[in-house]
């Protein structure tokens, strides 16, 4: 049985409840992180400090503790806990990472979709691409701005939108996670001036899922498109539909 602590990210980066807001930005910068651990006085995990928040707080840095900017952390795992388990943790949450502690509640390591991608890299070698996506990947033009982009994914109940130029060929990939800061400080800018957009990384409809896993892990991002010979896309692959492969391999296994 695969456990946490084969998959997990040792050491995570903490931080206590009196630690300044500026301190969590310098320490996410320093240690390229998205997330900082927050505990109490003995050690214990009393919740999380989202990179996005810290980032755009207003107030003021230096005077303004973690604790204020904190959200909760409601479920928690330990070290020796089934890996599968812990996956069906992550795919029904929207956090996308878990907390590992040891008996005493302290942070013993955090557990990714980063770390569970890259256990896909290995794990899933002869699974294609082709088994697992949407067949019908939903595309965006880059002319729009973000409230329009972030209706269309409300609407169409997906967390990614491809981009495409003004022939139609896909030129970048939009997250929900990417539409929230741009919703917030360039509402009206067109996405095609807003998003990194150029040659899309795609896999072909050969490749493995591992092929797709390691691709994402690689370039950082959350979702890769399948396309056939001619260069058509047929279908998207999101770290979503990666982690429900491997969670099935698991129970195979």
């Amino acid at each position: 049985m695969t456990i946490v602590a084969q998959s997990m990210t040792p050491n995570p980066v903490i931080v206590s409840l009196d630690t300044s807001v500026r301190e969590c930005v310098a320490l996410m910068d320093r240690h390229h992180t998205r997330r900082l651990v927050l505990t109490t006085n003995d050690g214990k995990v009393a919740g999380w400090v989202p990179r996005d928040v810290a980032e755009q707080f207003a107030g003021d840095l230096d005077a303004t503790r973690a604790v204020t900017i904190a959200a909760p952390v409601d479920k928690l795992i330990a070290p020796t806990d089934p890996l599968g388990e812990a996956l069906d943790t992550l795919l029904d949450r929207s956090q996308d990472f878990l907390v590992a502690v040891d008996a005493h509640r302290r942070p013993v390591g955090i557990l990714t979709d980063i770390d569970a991608l890259e256990l896909a890299t290995t794990a899933l070698p002869t699974k294609s691409v082709v088994d697992i996506g949407t067949t019908d990947p939903f595309t965006v033009p880059s002319s729009i701005g973000a409230p329009e982009a972030w209706k269309a994914l409300q609407e169409r109940a997906h967390r990614h939108l491809i981009v495409v130029d003004d022939v139609g060929d896909a030129v970048g990939v939009v997250s929900e996670r990417d539409l929230i800061p741009l919703l917030m400080n360039a509402p009206q800018a067109p996405l095609g001036d807003l998003v990194a957009t150029g040659p899309l990384e795609t896999v072909p409809q050969t490749a493995s899922i591992a092929d797709a896993a390691r691709l994402m892990v690689a370039q950082k991002v959350g979702c890769v498109p399948v396309v056939d010979d001619d260069g058509t896309m047929t279908r998207i692959l999101t770290r979503f539909d990666v982690l429900l492969a491997l969670r099935e391999h698991l129970d195979t296994a």
